[in-house]
């Protein structure tokens, strides 16, 4: 009994932090929108990421409270952080080892079993957008997000960005 109500509790606290969240974000997008106007694009994840805005007649896009006018954007980077597991059939080693072990002895089983098959999949657990800006006391901004497609938007606004002031 004590065990649930603890479970119980725990689940009402985090449903609490979510509700806090979602409040302070849509609270910190109605201040800027209240200062800047409806954004031409509103780039949102999850609560714990950040926000980006981009405000095209005014030239300016904000990043999680920082504002940069699109004059000042140099360049920008991806890095995207990959995770790696490399797995080997349990079966695999087996049957293996067992079929080396009936041809060649003892020596044909460990053979058989190392020669079994591995596979290695990639994960990305994140995409942090690297952004130079022209500004010496604070040259990079960051966008780091877990979301592929906010990264990659992202992207795509800032190479518009650049693309349209090289060609004026």
């Amino acid at each position: 009994m004590g065990l649930l109500i603890f479970i119980i509790v725990i689940l009402v606290l985090l449903i609490c932090v979510a509700y806090i969240e979602k409040a302070k974000a849509d609270a910190k997008r109605k201040k800027i929108i209240d200062e800047f106007g409806d954004p031409t694009l509103a780039i949102e994840s999850v609560a714990s990421e950040p926000s980006v805005y981009i405000f095209e007649t005014k030239e300016l896009i904000i990043i999680d409270d920082q504002k940069v006018p699109f004059e000042d954007i140099l360049d920008f980077r991806l890095n995207d952080e990959k995770s790696y597991k490399t797995s080997t059939s349990t079966m695999g080693t087996i049957g293996r080892g067992i079929v080396g072990a009936s041809l060649f002895g003892g020596v044909g089983a460990i053979v058989g079993g190392a020669t079994a098959g591995k596979s290695t999949k990639t994960h990305t657990d994140k995409y942090t957008v690297y952004i130079t800006v022209d500004d010496l006391a604070h040259p990079v901004i960051e966008y780091t997000s877990t979301n592929e497609k906010c990264a990659q938007q992202l992207m795509s606004v800032l190479k518009i960005i650049i693309d349209r002031k090289q060609s004026v």
